[in-house]
């Protein structure tokens, strides 16, 4: 895929229950996590942060009734993000004791990625 094809804005509608958008949230959360968990302020990927922001504000509408998204303040959407860390809380803690166990990297290692 090319750089402009890449940028090209696309709109995708993606049908699911509420459930399923809960979990999709979670996976979302993970994946920033795995990015940018072990990166500084400064190193972080920006377009997975706007990512999981985006989907953050989602759920923060969906779970108030607000409906812009945009009127969150950063405040509720740190709130947002502190349910799903507690939400997945036993997957990470599972995971980092895997990576641990198996020294697979630490932040030297992840800021080369």
């Amino acid at each position: 895929m090319t750089e402009n094809e890449r940028m090209k804005p696309v709109r995708t509608v993606i049908s699911m229950t509420a459930a399923e958008f809960s979990l999709l949230a979670q996976l979302v959360f993970l994946g920033n996590y795995v990015v940018n968990g072990c990166r500084s302020p400064k190193e972080e990927l920006g377009e997975y942060n706007a990512l999981a922001d985006m989907i953050y504000r989602e759920r923060y509408a969906q779970t108030t009734g607000i409906r812009d998204r945009e009127a969150a303040e950063e405040n509720e959407i740190a709130d947002v993000r502190d349910r799903l860390y507690d939400e997945v809380r036993e997957y990470l803690e599972a995971f980092e004791e895997d990576v641990l166990r198996e020294g697979a990297f630490g932040k030297a290692e992840c800021a080369a990625l």
